[in-house]
């Protein structure tokens, strides 16, 4: 009985340290990702008329769908909040990383904006990665795939 209680306890330990290795490789790939999909989500809403645009949203669409076709444990997803700190606590709460980059940055003209302009841009950001987030951690996202970056911002006004 002991034989097949130690072979249950070992199985487990496999299976638990699998799925820890694969949700850790899902953080890992959102960190990797968290500041390209910034700079990208910045330059739509910044530089909003830009002829690039639907290049950046391109490469945002192909970024989020990465995350979400990744899984741990056959079909489990981050939850909604470890999405949002990787995602936009990381690279935005601590930082004036909208200014930084409105100053002018990969060959995009300088944007002045007003404190007002500035706060209104953050919060319709802030309101784009709540939707993306959302949509993330939803166990079905796996299936239905990212409904894409081009609605959430129409949603948010970006």
């Amino acid at each position: 009985m002991k034989i097949i209680e130690g072979i249950v306890d070992r199985l487990m330990e496999v299976h638990l340290f699998e799925m820890a290795f694969q949700r850790k490789n899902i953080v890992e790939r959102c960190k990797n990702l968290q500041m390209q999909i910034a700079i990208h989500v910045i330059k739509c809403s910044v530089w909003s008329d830009n002829e690039a645009r639907h290049h950046w949203e391109s490469e945002i669409n192909n970024w989020i769908g990465q995350i979400n076709d990744m899984f741990y444990d056959r079909h489990k997803k981050l939850s909604y909040e470890t999405y949002f700190d990787l995602l936009w606590v990381a690279p935005f709460e601590h930082t004036p990383i909208v200014r930084r980059r409105a100053n002018g940055s990969d060959g995009l003209p300088k944007v002045n904006l007003s404190s007002d302009e500035l706060a209104s841009i953050e919060n319709k950001i802030k309101a784009a990665y709540d939707l993306v987030c959302e949509e993330l951690s939803m166990k079905d996202s796996v299936m239905a795939g990212f409904s894409g970056i081009k609605q959430i911002f129409s949603k948010v006004g970006i």
